[in-house]
């Protein structure tokens, strides 16, 4: 069935103009200043990362509440492919850039495979050397998340291919309900192996158009309902129908379920 037909609040929609204005006036986000059109992924890294260096100038006792909220860490694992011997580093983020996965032809995919392609093991372009064969060989490199899981886990999707220069619109299908433990390495004993690794949905930005232009919509779940905003309109629609935008869906946010 199609979804119902989106319903008009009244009133104004909450606009943060003076998140906007400052944001304008800070160095670092000085190429996002104006009037043009920018892309959604790249205002929220540049607006984090200016908030982030705001905080650690802050007092030592300030909580970092970028790192509190969406910091989380990767498991960075080096193999070798000649004798197995691997090592491991630990890589921090705020967000997870992942490509949408599928060849040409090929008319839908999902999170769950482009997460799979994300973590799997990948040949590096380059020798190392290993220390257990005592000359160069090649090494793949893994990713996979690390307990302590970040409270809000925002998902990127590679949409716009600048070296083939166009955009990506084939549809994602994404979860309200997101299992990360198929993409995460086992929690050590007595840290935090109880964690929950299951996260629900709460936002969506969506991208309408091509590589060049563009129009931005976002969809927010907020006391049990969904909202969907789009410039100064803002409709109450169903879960159905946010789940539906599967072609459009650029960035996801996702929030750790309560165990």
């Amino acid at each position: 069935d199609p979804p119902p037909q989106p319903r008009l609040l009244c009133g104004f929609p909450i606009v943060p103009d003076a998140v906007l204005t400052t944001g304008w006036t800070i160095p670092s986000m000085r190429l996002l200043r104006g009037y043009g059109q920018h892309d959604a992924h790249e205002y929220l890294q540049a607006l984090l990362h200016a908030l982030e260096k705001d905080v650690k100038c802050a007092p030592a006792s300030q909580t970092n509440i970028v790192e509190a909220a969406f910091g989380g860490r990767f498991s960075s694992a080096l193999r070798c492919k000649e004798c197995g011997t691997e090592r491991e580093q630990e890589e921090t983020f705020i967000n997870v850039s992942v490509e949408v996965t599928g060849g040409e032809g090929q008319e839908q995919t999902t999170l769950a495979e482009c997460l799979a392609k994300f973590t799997e093991p990948e040949p590096l372009s380059t020798m190392l050397r290993c220390e257990t064969c005592s000359c160069n060989q090649v090494f793949s490199k893994q990713l996979k998340l690390k307990p302590r899981f970040p409270p809000h886990l925002v998902l990127h999707l590679k949409r716009f291919d600048a070296a083939k220069n166009k955009k990506i619109s084939r549809p994602v299908l994404f979860p309200s309900s997101l299992d990360m433990s198929p993409y995460s390495v086992p929690a050590p004993p007595g840290e935090g192996e109880d964690e929950t690794m299951n996260y629900s949905l709460y936002a969506v930005v969506n991208h309408e158009g091509g590589l060049h232009q563009g129009h931005y919509t976002s969809h927010v779940k907020r006391d049990g309902k969904w909202y969907r905003c789009q410039d100064e309109k803002v409709y109450v629609v169903d879960e159905k129908a946010v789940l539906a935008e599967s072609s459009t869906a650029y960035v996801l946010f996702y929030s750790k379920q309560q165990q």
